[in-house]
């Protein structure tokens, strides 16, 4: 079915989602010979799959598919702005619009002012929390980098879900198109925009700006080269997310509320806040971070 995903699959059929390496498994030949067919050098281990592959359900509790219809996104042309987002990892309830708590409900109420001129799209991913996410992301040599993960099936789904309604919504002439994501959503933002560069790079062009919190950049493909002035990397001190520093993983893992990867909605006693940064990046376009006021520089985007 088109729009489908192993982790679809995999729930459906199986009862469980996370079951779809299964699938993935038992049908790596056939499902690498089917991206092959369509032009791609491999599957991304099962994150590009194709209609008409007939797939082998593995496990003896298999039972029997539900007939479901994929429903294609239908974009919304009627405000002057649209935000695209993904909310991060474990950060359920998903709350209004899929948004989940912070920091992106906040800059979404920066953006609709007055209220009604911004549109919105959270994509209802399961955002896994970050031990599920590293427990079933894969090191892929393959991919040049060391480094980058590729990522589960689920965070795949959102990135599937994120480069749809970017399609989408490029149809809607004159509207500002922004993307942003959180923690694991900034890795679907990533992931998102290789998916619309290698099926539509001309949507690319119809972006206005990018933020991305938390940004984990070395386990994420880089944004394509012609947007890397319209996107804002933000990593707050000390957050391990992004910069990589075991002292904050305590506070972190219990989320408390002390650790930087949780401080990206929260006003600062000088400067802006990066939910407060970020609105600023959308409203004055792309121009060097370092000249935003009351910010200092930010990781790098690539």
């Amino acid at each position: 079915m088109s729009g489908d995903t192993l982790w679809d699959i995999a729930g459906r059929n199986l009862g469980d989602p996370t079951r779809w390496t299964e699938i993935y498994d038992a049908n790596q030949s056939l499902i690498e010979a089917a991206a092959r067919a369509h032009g791609y050098s491999s599957s991304d281990h099962g994150n590009l799959i194709f209609p008409g592959t007939n797939l082998t359900l593995s496990g003896a509790c298999a039972r029997p598919s539900t007939p479901q219809v994929a429903q294609p996104y239908k974009a919304d042309c009627s405000k002057h702005s649209f935000l695209i987002a993904a909310r991060g990892s474990g950060d359920n309830p998903r709350g209004p619009n899929n948004l989940g708590t912070a920091p992106l409900p906040q800059l979404y109420a920066r953006m609709n002012d007055p209220v009604g001129s911004t549109g919105v799209f959270g994509s209802d991913y399961p955002a896994i929390d970050a031990e599920t996410f590293l427990r079933q992301s894969r090191w892929d040599p393959r991919q040049g980098d060391p480094f980058r993960l590729t990522p589960p099936a689920s965070t795949m789904e959102g990135a599937r879900d994120l480069a749809d309604a970017l399609i989408a919504q490029a149809a809607c002439e004159g509207q500002e198109i922004f993307l942003a994501g959180y923690s694991q959503g900034a890795v679907v933002v990533r992931q998102a925009l290789r998916l619309v560069a290698m099926e539509r790079p001309e949507v690319l062009d119809r972006i206005s700006g990018i933020a991305l919190f938390g940004d984990a950049i070395l386990w994420a493909p880089p944004v394509p080269a012609e947007l890397t002035d319209r996107t804002l990397s933000l990593c707050e001190l000390g957050d391990p997310v992004c910069s990589f520093a075991p002292q904050s993983w305590v506070a972190c893992e219990t989320r408390d509320a002390s650790c930087p990867h949780f401080q990206y909605a929260v006003e600062p006693a000088e400067g802006l806040s990066g939910v407060g940064q970020a609105a600023l990046f959308f409203q004055l376009g792309p121009i060097p971070i370092g000249e935003l006021p009351g910010t200092a520089p930010t990781a790098p985007t690539s």
